[in-house]
């Protein structure tokens, strides 16, 4: 066997752990951040973030290549590194220090956020929390390797020799943090902000033009009908996706720190500037040709304001550019010819060993694989101890009660409320209906019920919405909520949370419900009303069941006490249950419909 046949093996045997601990952990990460991008519109750009993440670090790696093959010409920012020149053996001996101290804390700090990640991901795949810590665990970890690639390449070539940094490679595969869904508790205030001010600015141009417009909330009534400024006319997405483009262009272009913040700034104002104009338009519309025409152009309105503003942050981040003078290029060194060495062997056999020589340079080789297998025995033994775990915590799940559903058939002025083709894009559920009636005693009420068939998206699609989301986009501040109460109907226990909504007619009370079909333990009775509730999940289990939502209000009531007993005993009148449970059973179905309780 060769020289080159050994070192190209050792080569494999060294590099194998780490790429597939890399390759690994993005499956996990990609996996669950997939979930999101497919099923919540607001990150569908995420799709594209992986990509342009690999072509960022390939125009690294190139522009980095073309200055270390080009000795005349001077590193570029960030591109490169020039080792400083050692004597002897003892600057390769200190060369061989990785990984030190503070990089093996380091290490170990990843490890743990990884194995609290996956424990974390497999019973909250939707929660944006374990999003961000696998996405720090898989940067930090492919940003710890790359340091420890780059330790090597300084051992190999020898001090003061000229190796490519892997500090430049930090943005490009940090730019993946650009497509992590943000936590619930920054997104939401964010969206109601940017809606109540499309609202307020609206109204403001309305009455500029003499069109008569009430507000209520974030919804503007016209003389033709209603427009709701609601989540997708927020303008966080135009907000989220102009930031990423905003971010890669300024890398494209190698921009400096205060370039880039400038084009972050620039693109945030092209995205709210868009979307104020579009809210405007699509109220012009409604008030001119009535609300149904909304629809026909809703759609293309979003598609400008995507164009404009991509169109707007790169002539922007071009004009920045090409506003950057150069760097003054520093004279040329002479260049002096050389004899070459007639000790130089001729002979492959006799070429020393590419992979390093000298004692320094194998010691490192070893403690760089040794630390790659380490890593990978770790990978292993946190994905094969979450299975084993949940698969125990599962095993004396033993099956419940189930439930179906009697809808009013002769109450008065009973009347099916139709979904919004927003809301079943959004929600994308298997069953639902929506009814409205009054009450002889002049109140009004309205159920919703929602199903989703068994699998990995079914609580996520579950909790993505709730009254408490959707009430105050419609212009219902929230007055109270309750802790989660129990509903005891024929020995089933139903869970509920009250909601308690303010109006200028009076208050409207919201009784919530989730329910795991099939399941003696429902999840929902243990949440609180914390984010961190979520982690009860470890215990209940990964929550792949069918999920069922129920909604039901009541207009007209204006104490809370009696709201409650009256929706309570509501409720309790139509529900039947079936003692064996059927993962098949499903209410009765009926037009598929959106009202303000979706």
């Amino acid at each position: 066997m060769s020289w080159l046949e050994r070192a190209q093996r050792r080569d494999a045997a060294l590099w194998a752990p780490a790429l597939l601990v890399v390759g690994w952990m993005a499956f996990r990460l990609l996996e669950g951040l997939s979930l999101v991008w497919s099923l919540n519109p607001q990150y569908a750009y995420g799709w594209a973030v992986p990509v342009l993440c690999g072509y960022l670090a390939w125009q690294r790696w190139e522009r980095a290549r073309s200055e270390t093959s080009s000795p005349a010409s001077p590193p570029g920012p960030s591109l490169v590194v020039v080792a400083r020149p050692g004597t002897g053996p003892a600057a390769s001996e200190g060369s061989t220090s990785w990984p030190t101290v503070a990089s093996g804390l380091c290490a170990g700090v990843l490890a743990l956020l990884y194995a609290a990640a996956r424990l974390l991901q497999e019973a909250n795949p939707w929660w944006s929390l374990v999003h961000w810590m696998l996405s720090l665990a898989f940067v930090g970890t492919v940003l710890w390797f790359l340091s420890g690639a780059g330790h090597l390449l300084r051992v190999r070539r020898g001090p003061g020799s000229r190796i490519l940094d892997w500090r430049q490679f930090v943005f490009p595969v940090a730019f993946l943090l650009v497509a992590v869904p943000w936590p619930y508790t920054i997104t939401e205030p964010v969206i109601q902000a940017l809606a109540r001010w499309n609202t307020i600015f609206t109204i403001e141009v309305l009455a500029w033009v003499g069109i008569p417009a009430v507000q209520h909330g974030n919804v503007i009534e016209l003389a033709t009908g209603k427009v709701g400024v609601d989540e997708a006319c927020s303008g966080i997405r135009s907000l989220q996706g102009t930031l990423m483009l905003s971010l890669f262009f300024g890398e494209f272009y190698l921009l400096s720190v205060a370039r880039r913040c400038a084009l972050v700034g620039i693109g945030l104002g092209l995205a709210l500037t868009g979307n104020l104009g579009r809210t405007l338009t699509l109220t012009m519309v409604a008030a001119r040709r009535g609300e149904e025409a909304i629809a026909a152009w809703h759609d293309p309105a979003g598609i400008s304001i995507l164009l404009f503003c991509c169109a707007g942050v790169w002539w922007a981040a071009h004009a920045l550019h090409r506003s950057t003078r150069p760097p003054p290029s520093p004279p040329r060194a002479p260049v002096t010819a050389t004899q070459p060495s007639s000790a130089a062997p001729s002979d492959p056999q006799t070429q020393p060993d590419p992979v390093g020589v000298g004692p320094a340079a194998t010691r490192f080789t070893q403690r760089f694989g040794r630390a790659g297998m380490a890593w990978l025995l770790w990978v292993i033994l946190v994905d094969a101890g979450v299975a084993g775990w949940y698969r125990w915590t599962e095993r004396d799940l033993t099956p419940g009660p189930d439930w179906e559903l009697h809808w009013p058939s002769d109450a008065p002025a009973l009347q099916e409320v139709p979904m919004a083709k927003a809301a079943r894009e959004l929600l994308q559920y298997d069953e639902a209906r929506q009814v409205r009636w009054n009450h002889v005693d002049g109140t009004s009420w309205q159920i919703l019920f929602l199903r989703w068939a068994p699998g990995r998206a079914a609580g996520y699609l579950a909790k993505s919405h709730s009254p408490l989301v959707c009430m105050p986009a419609a212009g219902y501040p929230v007055e109270s909520v309750s802790p989660v109460r129990l509903l005891p109907v024929e020995g089933l226990q139903l869970p509920y949370r009250l909601y308690r909504f303010g109006t200028e007619a009076g208050p409207v009370h919201v009784l919530y419900s989730r329910w795991d079909e099939g399941a003696a333990r429902q999840s929902f009775s243990h949440e609180t009303a914390g984010p961190w509730s979520r982690l009860s999940s470890v215990w209940m289990g990964r929550g792949s069941r069918g999920q069922r939502v129920l909604v039901v209000a009541v207009w007209g009531i204006r104490e809370l006490e009696t709201a409650e007993a009256r929706l309570r005993e509501e409720l309790a009148g139509r529900l039947r249950v079936k003692l064996r449970p059927s993962g098949n059973s499903t209410s009765a179905t009926g037009p598929l419909g959106d009202g303000a309780l979706d």
